[in-house]
């Protein structure tokens, strides 16, 4: 199940927000060892200051969040844009109010104990699956991200692999890829088919289109 927060009703999920931000920290810093901001048992940074929506798996008694992302409008700051630019082909740019930015997508493979079809995560299928619920009612054209090539292959397998914008790029220990993928019922179905979950997987969707307001 997918639980849909924004600046709306942050106070409401305060909890499942304080989960996913000790997940985060869990995740990218402790066990996948990336440079990224840590405040106490806290992934945190400044694109997190811009009231994203947030999308969060729970796991079936909706208390626990077992994995996120956060979406931002690519017409104000975002990751690819202000943090990863040199991913980008020289002179492209993507500020347009029906292109939204994905970011920060993690599960926590020790919580999240179901699996869907292909041999992945479950919850990670869902929160592939929320991005292209939201994007439909949101009315957008695409979805940009920054992944890493581990990331990259999950997608494929789930038939969800989108298109590379550029090069790879070493940071670190981690090699990283910008990519735009197209909402489309097509593309909606083929990830449907491939993960085995042909329900909608969001607990409530109301205000989704104020986050680009």
């Amino acid at each position: 199940m997918i639980r849909l927060v924004n600046g709306l009703n942050y106070l409401n999920y305060a909890s499942d927000l304080d989960q996913m931000f000790r997940l985060r920290k869990r995740v990218f810093h402790d066990r996948l060892g990336w440079e990224v901001n840590v405040s106490g048992e806290y992934e945190i940074d400044s694109y997190d200051m811009l009231k994203p929506l947030y999308v969060l798996a729970l796991d079936d008694s909706g208390k626990r969040v077992v994995g996120s992302l956060r979406l931002l409008p690519s017409t104000g700051p975002n990751m690819l844009a202000d943090t990863f630019y040199d991913l980008l082909p020289e002179g492209k740019i993507f500020r347009n109010p029906t292109i939204w930015e994905s970011s920060r997508y993690c599960v926590d493979t020790d919580l999240a104990s179901k699996w869907c079809k292909q041999g992945v995560h479950q919850a990670s299928a869902e929160l592939l699956i929320a991005l292209y619920e939201v994007g439909q009612i949101a009315g957008l054209s695409f979805v940009v991200s920054v992944i890493d090539l581990r990331m990259e292959r999950i997608l494929r397998r789930l038939a969800c692999a989108g298109e590379r914008i550029g090069e790879p790029r070493k940071y670190g220990a981690v090699s990283a890829i910008a990519g735009h993928w197209e909402i489309t019922d097509e593309m909606l179905h083929q990830l449907r088919h491939a993960s085995g979950i042909h329900h909608s997987v969001l607990e409530n969707d109301f205000e989704i289109e104020r986050i680009a307001a």
